[in-house]
């Protein structure tokens, strides 16, 4: 089954940027509080350390898959365990 939902995320995220509610260089945070303060894994294939992250995610970085955010599907070692 072939969900569509990354598209239509995509383009609903465009219409806003087009109306002027939203910028592709936004931090997260801005309409997530939550993800102010961010970590990154020091060495995620062996441990859960972690250091603060040096950027914040943006809009731009969940819209392209860079904000480096793990799925499940491709995640192993102990945060695999952790999910």
């Amino acid at each position: 089954v072939y969900s569509m939902t990354k598209p239509i995320t995509g383009m609903a995220a465009m219409m806003l940027v087009e109306d002027g509610r939203l910028n592709l260089d936004d931090p997260l945070s801005k309409y997530i509080p939550a993800f102010k303060t961010m970590t990154v894994a020091t060495s995620p294939d062996t441990s859960l350390a972690t250091r603060p992250a040096t950027t914040p995610i943006t809009i731009r970085m969940l819209l392209t898959h860079t904000a480096g955010l793990g799925y499940s599907i491709n995640v192993k070692g102990p945060l695999l365990k952790e999910y």
